[in-house]
């Protein structure tokens, strides 16, 4: 949550593959108290790879996402993420 954030998460040596055909999200991703993590209380996230939202110290490694098919969102999307480390 805003305020609050996630600390210090890795992720390396990651390879996900998905069917793609999303559209692109317009309306803001919606915060989530009371079903966090729960997605599908929110609708379709603004990424189809990785959302990530209040993260302070991200660390991407090797990190691979690939469609089957067009989509229409970016691969990675960022919003109030600090000391961010990205390596393909």
């Amino acid at each position: 949550m805003a305020g609050t954030p996630i600390k210090n998460v890795s992720l390396s040596n990651i390879r996900i593959q998905y069917r793609g055909g999303g559209q692109k999200v317009d309306k803001p991703y919606r915060e989530q108290g009371t079903n966090y993590p729960e997605p599908r209380w929110a609708g379709p996230t603004p990424a189809y790879g990785l959302y990530a939202r209040h993260v302070d110290g991200l660390r991407l490694r090797n990190v691979k996402f690939e469609l089957m098919r067009p989509d229409e969102r970016p691969d990675i999307l960022f919003e109030d993420v600090v000391n961010a480390d990205l390596e393909q």
